[in-house]
């Protein structure tokens, strides 16, 4: 390992440590309006806006979530009537879920709600957020498929 390596290494753990701060950070932004919800809700009920229908089992193996956590975040989504269960009409045994209006409606409100926040600091830097969005999705989306489906990469 040479003295560039362990630069490599502290610039990387620095780049997780911001994403961590600034997802905390934006959490503690919750407004009126918007119903309050875990990382992993707000995860959950994204991925069922843009896969509306999956079943379950593809929504834990696609987030790479136990199943038992899963069902725990679609306990409260259901309750605040952000997801709603359909009986998939190939196998009656499963369901498949559904984004409501006001899943589309809370998620609006809270992507606005940062977009506002991040936009009050970041002034003139709109490549510089680009290129960092794509570096972080890029990052997410290898470390997901080094994990394989239904593991989480550890700390």
């Amino acid at each position: 390992m040479t003295p560039h390596d362990d630069d490599h290494d502290e610039l990387l753990a620095d780049l997780a440590h911001a994403v961590h701060h600034l997802s905390r950070e934006l959490k503690s932004g919750d407004e009126p309006g918007i119903v309050p919800l875990t990382g992993t809700q707000l995860t959950v009920l994204r991925h069922i806006q843009t896969h509306p229908g999956a079943r379950p089992a593809a929504v834990a193996e696609a987030l790479g979530l136990q199943r038992s956590n899963l069902s725990a975040a679609l306990r409260v989504l259901q309750n605040q009537e952000l997801v709603r269960r359909e009986p998939d009409p190939d196998d009656a045994r499963v369901s498949r879920l559904q984004p409501t209006e006001r899943a589309a409606e809370n998620l609006r409100r809270v992507r606005a709600m940062w977009s506002r926040r991040l936009a009050s600091v970041v002034g003139g830097r709109r490549e510089r957020v680009a290129d960092a969005v794509e570096l972080i999705d890029d990052l997410a989306r290898a470390l997901r498929a080094r994990s394989g489906p239904g593991t989480r990469p550890g700390p």
